[in-house]
């Protein structure tokens, strides 16, 4: 006997779609404040550590960049409940 492929349904794929939402906004939150005290942490710190110049630069960037990842966790799961159609 010949078994059908099974297409799956769009409830199911909203489903997981909700699901991996909240997986972002949770890390993002779970991410959030680390990422601050980080943040100002480097800040603070990278005159005491004696860079100067490109690496007390590259040290902002970095701190930037810690810094956007929650920011950016957070848009991609409102992203992900804007294209859901309930």
């Amino acid at each position: 006997m010949k078994q059908k492929k099974t297409v799956p349904s769009v409830l199911s794929i909203a489903k997981k779609e909700a699901d991996l939402s909240k997986l972002f906004r949770i890390l993002a939150f779970i991410s959030a404040m680390p990422a601050m005290g980080f943040f100002f942490y480097i800040i603070l710190s990278a005159e005491k550590w004696g860079y100067s110049g490109a690496g007390k630069l590259g040290i902002y960037l970095l701190a930037i960049v810690v810094l956007i990842l929650p920011l950016g966790l957070h848009l991609v799961s409102k992203y992900l409940d804007r294209n859901r159609d309930d």
